[in-house]
């Protein structure tokens, strides 16, 4: 391992203490010009659409080694919001994430919605949920080293994303299920961090379609070659983003432009 890679692995490693302190988590959405307080472990605020983690996680994260049990569907513990955000299909929503996102925690940003079939802040059993994918980015450009990865895009974006609500999707309630995946140790069996957040939706408009889904335990294995990456060493090959095709019916957007 040369000098500038080992310098920058230590870098990421330090910048992860940070980021579990503060468990990655989405703090506020704007949807329609209104601003909805997000799930904050040390604040926690009650009555909201988003989904609720225990407060002594021992990481923000759920390893790759637990990409298939419930912890990946909103996160290790994660409960219903008992609240749910009104958006319209074809418009987007904002998700403010946690700031700073560490810029050391490389990796794709991923999108998913699961639909409810009645309420989502009283689901008999999440697992039942079947989650089909609305956008997905991997590596924006190949640099900085070792990528500009969606990820460092969201941090560029003062840690916020945005997330268009497909066209033709049946009115309804929905589970929108955000996601990154950090790669800055998944050169290691288990090293891959996904933080995986979720937001209660009522979506209202004209269209028809309600897409097939999958269980969440069932997106991604801890081999994928997505997921068991060291991207430090991974030069100009192919990134393979983890995770099902984006449905046809969604519309992906690119980001807003951003200076950095």
């Amino acid at each position: 391992m040369n000098y500038q890679i080992a310098t920058l692995r230590l870098a990421v490693a330090l910048g992860s203490i940070s980021l579990a302190a503060g468990h990655g988590v989405v703090t506020g959405i704007v949807a329609g010009g209104t601003y909805y307080t997000g799930y904050e472990p040390l604040s926690p605020v009650p009555n909201i659409a988003s989904w609720s983690t225990p407060l002594n996680l021992e990481h923000g994260f759920v390893p790759s080694s637990n990409f298939t049990t419930p912890d990946i569907i909103c996160h290790a513990g994660a409960t219903p919001g008992q609240n749910s955000i009104s958006v319209k299909s074809g418009e987007s929503l904002t998700l403010q994430w946690s700031a700073p996102w560490v810029g050391g925690h490389h990796g794709p940003v991923m999108s998913y919605l699961a639909n409810c079939n009645g309420s989502c802040s009283s689901l008999p059993d999440k697992t039942a949920l079947k989650f089909f994918k609305i956008e997905d980015a991997g590596i924006i450009e190949r640099t900085p080293f070792p990528a500009y990865y969606a990820a460092d895009e969201l941090r560029d974006h003062n840690s916020s994303w945005t997330v268009w609500i497909p066209p033709t999707l049946k009115s309804g309630n929905y589970v929108l299920r955000h996601e990154i995946i950090a790669l800055h140790v998944a050169e290691d069996l288990g090293g891959a961090q996904a933080y995986p957040q979720c937001i209660n939706l009522n979506v209202a408009g004209t269209g028809s379609d309600n897409p097939v889904g999958q269980s969440a335990e069932t997106l991604y294995k801890e081999t994928d070659p997505g997921i068991l990456i060291d991207i430090w060493q991974f030069g100009n090959a192919t990134y393979i983003i983890p995770g099902p095709a984006v449905w046809s019916g969604a519309v992906q957007h690119a980001q807003p432009a951003v200076n950095r």
